[in-house]
Order: structure tokens, then C-alpha cells, then sequence
């Protein structure tokens, strides 16, 4: 109807006043606004992913300073400040550069603890087992998680564990 037509046309009209107050500019440059807010918007993106980038490879190298020799097998046991989602790639960066030897990386979250083990190919075909060891650290952090021999994940909730867990490894 017509009334309705008009109560349409409007509520769009104030929609857009709306929106280009918010994005500090006027009604008929809302479309450029919101492109250059879009191309901004990549661009921090780039340098964001950029900056993880390089955050990553300092602690690659900050982690293989920190390698143990336990029993003639290299061992890098270590709790980080890192989002638990990224544990997997930075666990796959240091394999690069790690040739033999056993990875046990950990997040500690406000409730919540989350690990990952990973071994060697070598080291697996000698026996070794990541999945093996995941198991053995759920029971001591109240927590479930499993993998396969060369790579295993787990989370729980005992926290107050996660420094016994990393000398479970050893």
C-alpha cells in the first residue's frame, strides 16, 4: 500500500542518515565510505597475519633454544601464551626444524589446560608413542584428548597439573 510504501522509504532514509553519522561522512558518500573502510579493513588484516607471522618464527627459534637432551633424545617441553588453536601450526613449524625428537607444547586458559605431543617419525618407528603419552597426561589433568603416534592433543581441567604433565614427559 501506499502508506506503507512510504513508512518503508522512511525508515530507509533514517537507516542511512544512521549509518553515515556512525561512519562520520554523508548520505551520498556512504558507499565510499564503506569501501574505504573495507580496503583499510584488508590491509590491517595483511599486516596482522604479517605480524603472527613473524611472532611465530621468534618463538620457533626462542623454542629450539630450549632443547633438552633426555636419554639422547631431544625434547622441547613448554607452556605458552598462544591461542590453543594455533598449538598444531607452531607445533608443524618447529617439526622443520627438529628433525628427531619429542615436542609437548601447552596453553593454560583461564579453566582449562590444553596440550599437544608431538615425536618424530624416527622416534616413532623406535617405539615411541604421541597418543600413548596424551592418554597418560588426560588422566593426570582430568581431561580426554587422543591422536596418533606421531601426533596427539588432549584438554582438561586440572591447571594446577600442567607442570607435572610436561615432567610426565621427561
Amino acid at each position: 500500500t501506499g502508506a506503507a510504501a512510504v513508512e518503508f522509504a522512511r525508515q530507509s532514509d533514517h537507516l542511512i542518515h544512521t549509518l553515515a553519522a556512525k561512519l562520520k561522512t554523508t548520505a551520498p558518500k556512504l558507499m565510499e565510505r564503506i569501501e574505504k573502510l573495507s580496503d583499510e579493513n584488508k590491509e590491517l588484516e595483511l599486516q596482522l597475519k604479517h605480524l603472527k607471522k613473524q611472532q611465530l618464527q621468534v618463538m620457533v627459534h626462542s623454542l629450539l633454544n630450549a632443547e633438552e637432551k633426555i636419554n639422547g633424545i631431544s625434547l622441547i617441553s613448554k607452556t605458552l601464551e598462544i591461542a590453543p588453536s594455533e598449538l598444531r601450526a607452531l607445533a608443524e613449524e618447529i617439526s622443520n626444524h627438529l628433525k628427531s625428537g619429542i615436542l609437548v607444547l601447552s596453553v593454560a586458559e583461564k579453566d582449562k589446560c590444553h596440550l599437544l605431543v608431538q615425536i618424530s617419525d624416527d622416534l616413532v618407528k623406535g617405539g615411541k608413542n604421541a597418543n600413548d603419552m596424551i592418554r597418560a597426561i588426560t588422566r593426570l589433568i582430568d581431561g580426554n584428548g587422543g591422536g596418533r603416534a606421531n601426533q596427539a592433543q588432549a584438554s582438561g581441567k586440572g591447571l594446577e597439573k600442567l607442570q607435572e604433565a610436561h615432567q610426565l614427559i621427561k
